[in-house]
C-alpha cells in the first residue's frame, strides 16, 4: 500500500519536507481494503504537509498495538500550527479524502483515530485498527445417507483407508 500513498503524494513533497516511513514487512494486515488504507493514509500524511507549509519531518510507523488483535499506525509531524488551525485541516473539503472522512471510514472498519496536539511542538495521529481476520480453513467434506463411506487412497497398492 505505501508505494501507492509516496505515489499520491509525489506532488503535494516540497523539498524542504522530509517523510520517514517505518513499516515493517511483518507488519499483520489490517481490516479493510487496499484502497481504502491508500485513502487514510494519503488523508494523514497530506494533514501533516499542510501543518508545514515552510517545512519539516512527517514520520510514519506502525506496529503491533493494544488491545492485542489491533495495529498501531502513528502519523507525526513537528509542525508548529494551532489547534483551531488541526481542526480546519481535519474538516478539509477537496478532491483528497479529508480527515474527519478517513476518521469516520476507520472507525466503520473496527477502529479508532486520535488526534494529539502538543503547541509548537506538531501533531500526532494514532490510528489503531483491527487485524484482518484469516479466512476460515473450509470445514472437511462431508457424506450424507445411510451407509455412506468417504475412502482416501493410500501410497500402497490395493490398501484404503475410511475417513468415516
Amino acid at each position: 500500500i505505501w508505494p501507492h500513498v509516496a505515489e499520491a503524494l509525489t506532488g503535494r513533497l516540497l523539498p524542504v519536507h522530509h517523510l520517514e516511513v517505518a513499516i515493517p514487512e511483518t507488519l499483520p494486515p489490517v481490516a479493510g481494503t487496499a484502497q481504502e488504507w491508500q485513502h487514510i493514509l494519503t488523508a494523514a500524511v497530506e494533514n501533516a504537509l499542510d501543518a508545514m507549509p515552510k517545512g519539516g519531518i512527517v514520520r510514519v510507523r506502525a506496529g503491533p498495538s493494544e488491545p492485542p488483535g489491533f495495529v498501531g499506525i502513528f502519523v507525526e509531524d513537528n509542525g508548529p500550527g494551532t489547534s483551531d488551525d488541526l481542526l480546519g485541516r481535519a474538516r478539509r473539503h477537496g478532491d483528497e479524502l479529508s480527515l474527519g472522512t478517513a476518521a469516520a471510514l476507520v472507525e466503520v472498519l473496527g477502529g479508532s483515530v486520535e488526534l494529539e496536539f502538543v503547541q509548537g511542538k506538531g501533531t500526532r495521529i494514532t490510528i489503531v485498527a483491527p487485524r484482518r481476520e484469516r479466512p476460515a480453513a473450509p470445514a472437511p467434506a462431508r457424506c450424507f445417507g445411510s451407509g455412506a463411506r468417504a475412502v482416501k487412497s493410500s501410497p500402497s497398492p490395493g490398501v484404503s483407508r475410511s475417513l468415516l
